[in-house]
């Protein structure tokens, strides 16, 4: 890719997936090597190094706070969710910095919607599970459009069309006036949010359907092949419990290239 930042974007998950990996090893003692994903923008022998020294010469310096802040607060706590969800919140703030960087409104808007959309999840599950105020902050990003305190007052309150009127950014599609609708009626899950996040950031890009110059063709295609592999999973899981094929076609997202 012309410029690899577009890619890091769909791919920097997986580093902090391995991060946390790296630190489990060392938090436990334990072999984890089999969980590792050779993929992202960085190797796993970079990322190692990061997760043992807490510096890099191959990495920006930021990521290495986070690593080295991450493991102090294990170290104080004991508890092996810090790693987590220190990985998880710095795995946000590494996007924001992507995006800033390549500084187009569509990819700072995917973002912003990946944020958004997973502190709203997490309240919602958090709350399923009867976890208190306190839990949900712990575990919510900074990063996105509404502070923890805000975002979970939206959900405990079913408030979550002023939530969604905000972070649209697709306002005038009229498609989406049925999860409008859901949510004026209180009917919205952690699972309606997941799929209307696909939904959006397809929208989104496929406003770029007929560029081809600049970060878009890339981003939509390489999204594309995301939902292509979560098709195939919603299939394949669902002929395997014997679902109705109506209700397989219901849960799978847009398809690329139509």
């Amino acid at each position: 890719a012309p410029n690899p930042a577009v890619v890091d974007l769909f791919a920097l998950k997986y580093t902090y997936h391995n991060l946390k990996v790296f630190l489990k090893e060392r938090a436990t003692g334990r072999d984890l090597n089999f969980l590792l994903l050779d993929a992202g923008p960085y190797s796993l022998a970079v990322l190692e190094q990061v997760a043992k020294t807490f510096s890099s010469e191959n990495c920006p310096e930021f990521m290495a706070q986070e690593v080295a802040a991450t493991w102090q607060e294990y170290v104080d706590y004991q508890d092996i969710r810090v790693l987590e969800i220190g990985m998880d919140l710095a795995y946000f703030d590494h996007l924001k910095c992507l995006a800033k960087d390549l500084d187009h409104p569509l990819l700072k808007s995917l973002v912003t919607l990946t944020i958004d959309c997973y502190n709203v999840i997490t309240v919602e599950r958090a709350l399923s599970l009867k976890k208190p105020n306190s839990f949900m902050k712990q575990l919510l990003s900074d990063a996105g459009t509404f502070s923890a305190r805000e975002v979970i007052q939206c959900v405990e309150q079913g408030n979550l069309i002023s939530w969604f009127q905000q972070v649209n950014p697709l306002p005038y599609d009229v498609e989406l006036t049925q999860y409008e609708e859901q949510m004026r009626a209180g009917r919205v899950t952690a699972e309606t949010v997941e799929y209307l996040e696909h939904v959006l950031k397809y929208r989104i890009l496929e406003q770029a359907s007929f560029e081809i110059d600049g970060p878009l063709p890339l981003a939509r295609y390489l999204f594309g092949k995301e939902l292509e592999v979560k098709n195939l999973r919603l299939v394949l899981t669902g002929l395997d419990n014997q679902l109705p094929i109506d209700k397989i076609k219901e849960r799978m997202r847009p398809i690329y290239g139509q």
